[in-house]
């Protein structure tokens, strides 16, 4: 029997498997209980798509309806009076409407590995994950980096949050843009005397330069409004108290700590109805939440979070790295605000090559994303 035989029964035996991950109604497209599966396991919890309100959407355009009730609208009427119209909790229709989009996605899956993976006896279970796993990668970074307005083909399928974000919030306070605060970051040994104090003035005495101490870690110092150089070696002093604090510097660094103040202010301007330390989270790139760890790790001397790689809380929020998520860009909302929606009509045609020998698999669906709340967000970039 030919190489192409052999895989063309095999696969003929996955189509008559009666409910699996590739098993295929009318058309091509999966039956409701392989679609289901197919979307659980793009959606797994170990991607950030588990953490979002996932759904699967019956029609290209539908509404996602969100009714919230009207703040302060407990009232007290007589006993057997009837409430007027003002006195009825207004509902506010919050809800959005899915528009999804399709996507496709064409593998190339070689003779050799199914012959193969028919030895181990888990083709179909090998497949389903390799297209889900696929369909996972991509959904995400679309939900991340999408944006209809960009060159790049891929990020133009769809607007993705972020974009989203950007979009809904333009023009009000809850879009923070261009925040840095550049300080110095003075290392040293023990002082002689105390330690240094938020706001104390201290000067060098080679160089002369004045600053007000921001920051006190363990070891170092963080400086603002500096004026003039300090060098390694020279003794710095502080102006508090009848003993100011004295300590030779080890070395100096300039620091953006551009994140620690964009988090002030995103968790400033968030309405507090929101601040739920529960539900609210950071939401950045895994490079800023590294980045987070060891800024934040200066505090408690850089060990549990350099060790355990898990980025600390921020004012009792969780900070969540996400990959793929463009450095430099934060959504500050609770996970499930964000939705991601994919159709449950997939369809999936595949056809035998033999000069190239390999199966040429396509799938179509649709998918699209939404905020649900757009108060319930702040972005920042």
């Amino acid at each position: 029997m030919s190489e192409k035989d052999i895989v063309q029964k095999e696969l003929e035996k996955l189509e008559k498997t009666q409910i699996g991950a590739l098993s295929l109604g009318i058309d091509n497209i999966l039956t409701p209980a392989a679609s289901r599966q197919y979307f659980n396991n793009v959606v797994d919890v170990s991607s950030f798509l588990g953490s979002v309100s996932s759904v699967q959407v019956d029609a290209i355009e539908q509404d996602l309806d969100l009714f919230a009730l009207n703040d302060r609208s407990l009232v007290r009427i007589p006993e057997g009076s009837e409430p007027t119209d003002g006195q009825k909790a207004g509902a506010s229709n919050l809800g959005k409407r899915w528009y999804l989009k399709p996507v496709q996605l064409f593998v190339d899956v070689n003779f050799s590995t199914i012959i193969n993976r028919k030895k181990q006896g888990d083709i179909e279970s090998y497949l389903a994950s390799l297209f889900s796993k696929a369909f996972q990668n991509d959904l995400l970074l679309l939900g991340l980096e999408g944006d209809e307005n960009a060159a790049d083909d891929f990020k133009k399928l769809n607007d993705g949050w972020i974009q989203l974000a950007s979009a809904s919030l333009n023009g009000t306070d809850r879009k923070i843009t261009n925040i840095k605060d550049n300080r110095t970051v003075i290392y040293h040994g023990a002082t002689d005397t105390r330690a240094f104090e938020p706001a104390e003035a201290v000067s060098g005495v080679t160089s002369g330069f004045n600053a007000v101490v921001s920051v006190v870690g363990n070891g170092y110092i963080e400086v603002v409004a500096l004026t003039g150089t300090p060098e390694n070696g020279e003794q710095i002093e502080g102006t508090n108290g009848a003993t100011p604090p004295k300590a030779i510097i080890t070395m100096t660094e300039q620091k953006d700590i551009q994140r620690r103040v964009t988090m002030n202010q995103m968790l400033k301007v968030m309405p507090d109805k929101y601040k739920n330390t529960d539900k609210l989270a950071f939401i950045m790139s895994v490079s800023d939440s590294e980045a987070w760890g060891e800024e934040m790790g200066l505090f408690q001397g850089l060990n549990p979070y350099l060790v355990s790689g898990a980025p600390p809380k921020h004012k009792g929020y969780r900070v969540i790295g996400v990959p793929g998520c463009p450095v430099g860009k934060f959504l500050l909302t609770d996970p499930k605000n964000l939705a991601f929606g994919m159709s449950r009509v997939i369809k999936r045609d595949r056809n035998l090559h033999s000069r190239r020998r390999c199966v040429e698999y396509t799938w179509d669906l649709y998918s699209d994303y939404l905020i649900v709340n757009d108060e319930a967000v702040v972005y920042s970039e």
